[in-house]
């Protein structure tokens, strides 16, 4: 099949990973694909030396080009965008929703609502957000697919101290200062690294410092696997969420989750223990309650729920029946 996938979005995030995935493996299984990025994007940056071909927001990405399915990771930006070129299909245009907020059925937005052809959800969570936004669009051209989590962990290491780890974006909807305030009310010895960045990095630190060396801000990494590696537990605090690749991959490397019940999470780590969010006594009370140890079962049922292979394979059909879709209301 002849691909588009647009994701214009100049940060990076869950949806901008998934779509750098999306694209390499599409390829690999033989499908022509190009990727509309941003220019000067994270996505860009990361895509350049994978060899795939890179669409520019300035140029027409249908003129002189076969396209069977637009793949795209925004109604505003990236739906918007092409729908302004008079040599679009008219058919396979695919919305993918990452995330369990309402597509807003106003006026101004209708047109582009109505080209969809299918929207592809991450969650059963998120599928019901759609449909309850928009009650007129077919429940049937709505599908869910997980997404994939290629995750390897690497071996645990011994430690003595309660070793907590969590893994995010430093902004405000992951609750890291949530987290701070919790681990202030432990009653055992313990550590917190916190792998990430972001701008909400000047005004967590200062949450920290009263805790010394304690607690350990480990920036961006590409490779988190040697923090789960070194942790007992980990804790997603979010005050909202996606998916959460980093909830499945400690689940994966066999460490007990502690997660609030906010968005998709009880979907996609459903062995997690859940508490409210913006709640620290709570937090911190299931921290005290989980018992350190590896998960070996929870970590197997996650690793074969979220296969990359049998994921993709799901995504190949999806794309080939949207290839033939046209839009559901013209």
């Amino acid at each position: 099949m002849h691909l588009l996938l647009s994701n214009l979005n100049p940060s990076w995030g869950g949806g901008e990973f998934w779509f750098f995935d999306a694209a390499n493996e599409l390829a690999a299984r033989g499908h022509e694909v190009r990727v509309l990025v941003r220019e000067g994007s994270q996505l860009q940056e990361r895509l350049r030396p994978t060899g795939l071909e890179l669409v520019s927001e300035e140029i027409d990405p249908f003129q002189g080009r076969k396209t069977d399915v637009m793949l795209c990771n925004s109604r505003k930006k990236d739906v918007k965008h092409l729908m302004q070129f008079k040599t679009r299909p008219a058919h396979g245009l695919l919305l993918r929703k990452g995330v369990p907020r309402p597509l807003k059925d106003r006026m101004w937005g209708r047109k582009e609502l109505h080209a969809l052809c299918h929207v592809l959800v991450n969650s059963d969570a998120t599928r019901a957000v759609v449909q309850e936004s928009l009650p007129w669009f077919p429940p049937e051209r709505i599908t869910r697919i997980y997404n994939p989590v290629p995750f390897e962990p690497a071996a645990a290491e011994p430690g003595m101290p309660l070793r907590i780890c969590a893994v995010g974006r430093l902004v405000a909807v992951k609750g890291f200062d949530v987290l701070l305030e919790a681990v202030g009310k432990l009653q055992r010895d313990w550590t917190l690294a916190i792998a990430g960045e972001g701008r909400a990095r000047e005004e967590l630190e200062p949450l920290a410092a009263p805790y010394g060396d304690r607690v350990r801000f480990l920036g961006h990494l590409e490779d988190v696997r040697p923090v789960y590696a070194a942790a007992d537990l980990m804790v997603v605090s979010s005050r909202y969420e996606g998916f959460c690749y980093s909830a499945v991959e400690a689940t994966i490397a066999a460490l007990p989750v502690i997660a609030t019940e906010v968005g998709s999470l009880p979907e996609v780590v459903p062995d997690a223990r859940f508490v409210p969010s913006e709640d620290p006594v709570a937090l911190a009370a299931a921290i005290e309650a989980t018992q350190p140890g590896p998960r070996p079962d929870e970590a197997a049922r996650a690793r074969a729920r979220f296969a990359p292979d049998r994921i993709f394979e799901e995504l190949e059909r999806l794309l080939e029946q949207v290839a033939s879709e046209g839009p559901v209301r013209g």
